[in-house]
């Protein structure tokens, strides 16, 4: 059984757990919700439940404002931090697909060293991306840990782009807005209590000498993580340059290593933003970075599923195959 989670807290009605379980009563998927409506007591009741074999998240944040999403995002995430230690060990083989405000918790259960973890359609929009057998199969093999494998149409901006073969690194996806955030104080450094924060620095002020070698490695992904292959979407204008030209500086500061940048859907009509996108394209070529757009990954159909793991892709006839 699959388990559907709200990442809301709402009550996931009888109705729409009838309507999945029909949907895809052809690839003999059955759909349930958790005991309580609350999110993260709902994942970890997931997890750890025997009989439930994988997770999907029912829909993203419906606040009207990013600011007030990003801030509900960190209370969520924080909380899930002070429970981890509840999640069975046994439960980090099952699948959890996801996208858009859910995405902060795929990367977290990533960093607890989860295996199956897939960006993807939420639940709540199957109908809409699962329009054709390929995309109903795509969906399937996340929900079922299945999917290794993965076809997307993209083309290619740059040489770097063009000659792009075997090139490996961790993929690192969603809304840039959400994900900029993600990148620097999530996934590279983690979130960290206060105590600790100052503990940290009165360390640094004791040990001078060791101050910079410190603070670098503070910044340093896991070893298997330092190489990203960042896929995003652009949902909306607000925000968008400062998250650009963050990631540009990020780049140039050699705190994260960038091999390819992939940019899917943009979702967003407004001229600035629309010149902040193709300036940083610019800055992205000159640093011969390869280079890849009009990916069918985001809010709109289709959105292809493929799985949040070090990754090796080639790109040939206008498409990219990842092999996870």
């Amino acid at each position: 059984m699959i388990s559907i989670i709200s990442v809301e807290n709402i009550v996931i009605s009888k109705k729409v757990l009838l309507k999945l379980n029909n949907f895809f009563k052809s690839q003999s998927i059955v759909f349930t919700i958790p005991s309580t409506v609350d999110c993260v007591d709902g994942l970890i009741e997931s997890l750890n439940n025997e009989e439930i074999t994988g997770v999907w998240f029912h829909g993203g944040l419906s606040i009207k404002t990013p600011l007030e999403s990003t801030k509900r995002m960190k209370q969520l995430i924080f909380k899930l931090e002070s429970k981890k230690d509840q999640i069975n060990e046994m439960s980090f083989s099952k699948p959890v697909l996801g996208y858009c405000w859910s995405v902060p918790f795929l990367y977290f259960l990533k960093r607890m060293k989860f295996e199956n973890i897939y960006h993807g359609p939420l639940a709540q929009n199957y109908r809409f991306y699962a329009f054709s057998q390929r995309h109903l199969t795509d969906i399937s093999k996340s929900l079922t840990g299945k999917l290794k494998t993965q076809l997307i149409p993209a083309k290619a901006i740059n040489e770097s782009a063009r000659n792009c073969h075997d090139l490996s690194g961790f993929l690192f996806a969603g809304v840039v807005q959400v994900i900029y955030p993600l990148l620097v104080k999530y996934f590279l450094i983690g979130p960290k209590k206060q105590k600790q924060k100052e503990e940290e620095k009165q360390k640094e002020k004791e040990e001078e000498k060791e101050k910079e070698k410190e603070k670098e490695k503070e910044l340093e992904m896991e070893t298997e993580n330092k190489d990203l292959i960042l896929i995003f979407e652009v949902y909306g204008s607000l925000k968008l340059s400062q998250c650009l030209q963050g990631i540009i500086k990020l780049i140039k500061s050699k705190k994260i290593s960038i091999k390819a940048i992939m940019i899917g859907h943009l979702l967003t009509k407004n001229s600035k933003a629309l010149e902040a996108i193709e300036d940083f394209k610019e800055q992205i070529k000159n640093l011969s970075i390869p280079l890849f757009v009009n990916l069918p990954v985001g809010h709109i159909p289709p959105n292809f599923v493929f799985q949040i793991t070090r990754s090796t892709i080639n790109y040939q006839e206008d498409h990219i195959r990842f092999k996870f």
